[in-house]
């Protein structure tokens, strides 16, 4: 009974990894900062300030519907390095759609253009709202050669009360390379809580990079 759960185990996790990314191992000396839920008009401008301080780039996990609101910001965002991708156009509850309405939430991201033309979500992933996995997302990751970028470091910031608690949830062990960290750029703490974070990485000589440079370390 145990041994048949081992192997039902295995093989579900060798079948997710084909289109679920929650760690890159071999990519040394890097981590990535992922933000979910925005663009945010003022801390997700905050937060870049901090990054560019120290010299870091991230990658943002965009609500359509923002983006859309917000071109300037979206320019900005490219124009200082950092990596827009798909989190959905409205935030939906996944949980509850088919793969027909999954697909329509996430096309809708994918078919953004800027000014120039170019895409303004990287094409080849997206992170579902609340992280959902199920049979229509994978169905989607299938039929349109998407990978979900999921997370292995989660502080949990979105529930906290401010830095001290956003810390305290990255605590239990230090960040290593490769590591992926679910971050929000939509609190009022959200850029102090970078700046205590990169300072971490920075005294375990550790860089913060987008999801793409990270991948890429490590030929993913």
């Amino acid at each position: 009974m145990r041994a048949g759960s081992a192997i039902k185990g295995w093989i579900r996790r060798r079948l997710l990894s084909r289109w679920v990314v929650c760690e890159v191992r071999g990519a040394p000396g890097q981590v990535a900062l992922t933000f979910d839920d925005g663009p945010h008009p003022e801390y997700t401008r905050a937060v870049m300030a901090v990054l560019e301080a120290h010299g870091a780039k991230a990658t943002f996990f965009c609500v359509g519907d923002q983006l859309a609101r917000q071109p300037a910001l979206v320019a900005e965002m490219k124009a200082r390095g950092h990596e827009i991708a798909n989190h959905s156009m409205t935030h939906a509850e996944f949980a509850q759609l088919g793969h027909e309405g999954i697909s329509t939430e996430l096309d809708g991201v994918f078919s953004m253009r800027d000014a120039g033309g170019a895409p303004v979500a990287a094409q080849a992933y997206f992170r579902p709202p609340k992280g959902v996995i199920n049979v229509p997302v994978l169905r989607y990751c299938a039929a349109r050669g998407k990978r979900i970028i999921y997370w292995n470091r989660d502080p949990k910031d979105y529930a906290t009360r401010g830095v001290e608690e956003v810390m305290a949830g990255l605590a239990e062990q230090p960040l290593t390379a490769g590591d992926i960290v679910l971050l929000h750029d939509k609190m009022p703490h959200s850029a102090a809580s970078v700046q205590h974070i990169l300072q971490r990485l920075e005294a375990s000589r550790l860089k913060a990079v987008t999801v793409s440079t990270l991948l890429a370390a490590a030929a993913l």
